[in-house]
């Protein structure tokens, strides 16, 4: 679907990649448009300090996003970076030894 749309979004698409993890997402768009904009959201502290930025075109932001400004615990097992483990209910991870990091949280763009 990215082959499909990617190459219609104009010279230089800016992309905002929700959720970055690994950078998967991010690395196939870049790919297939070497001159994309990306903007990658990560809210893990840990996973964010693994990811080497060797592009030009990428920025990591190490925050979530939602609808008004704040701050967040995110719950995960310390083992788990990478992962999707994670979760900002503590409930939803209970059988996982818990991490917990205290994330900030950005409002959207308008």
């Amino acid at each position: 679907m990215l082959k499909c749309l990617l190459p219609k979004m104009g010279v230089a698409p800016v992309v905002f990649d929700v959720g970055f993890n690994k950078g998967d997402y991010s690395k196939t768009v870049l790919d297939i448009v070497p001159n994309a904009k990306v903007f990658g959201f990560e809210p893990n502290p840990l996973i964010a300090e693994m990811i080497r930025q060797d592009s030009d075109n990428l920025e990591l932001i190490n925050c979530g996003l939602s609808d008004e400004v704040g701050h967040a615990d995110l719950h995960d097992a310390p083992s788990s970076h990478g992962t999707t483990i994670g979760s900002l209910h503590k409930e939803h991870v209970a059988n996982w030894c818990l991490a917990s990091h205290g994330i900030g949280i950005l409002p959207p763009v308008n």
